[in-house]
């Protein structure tokens, strides 16, 4: 295929659930796992590990300066070069309905915006709420 280069044959995205670019890097996350890449060298360098998290990471987005996902029901934050221990930013986003469904929140260069979950009477989750919004 014209214009497709791999990033490298050995380099596996084995179970990636996202993809982000971000830099000179690209992101994915696994079931539990941050890793990243660089893009002119990932073949060479290989991944590197960034975080390990304690439960399924979704919804792997990146700026200039961080990286944020949703673990759990909770949106965590992290420096781009990896960390031990993840920031809880927002304790409770509204889920996706489906797999496949994109996440209930959203950043732009200066905030992060999230669906913050209300539980309607008689239901057992939450479908939804106001959006909400706050300084990264």
């Amino acid at each position: 295929m014209l214009g497709l280069e791999p990033l490298g044959e050995d380099v596996l995205f084995d179970r990636s659930r996202d993809l982000a670019v971000g830099g000179s890097y690209v992101y994915w996350a696994t079931e539990q796992q941050i890793f990243r890449c660089p893009i002119a060298n990932c073949m060479a360098e290989g991944p590197t590990l960034l975080v390990t998290a304690d439960a399924e990471i979704s919804a792997l987005k990146v700026d200039g300066s961080a990286m944020y996902w949703l673990e759990a029901s909770a949106l965590h934050s992290c420096p781009l070069t990896g960390c031990e221990h993840s920031s809880v930013v927002i304790p409770t986003v509204a889920g996706a309905f489906h797999l496949y469904e994109s996440a209930r929140y959203a950043m732009d260069g200066s905030d992060l915006y999230w669906v913050d979950p209300k539980t309607p009477p008689g239901e057992s989750f939450g479908w939804g709420g106001p959006v909400r919004k706050m300084p990264k």
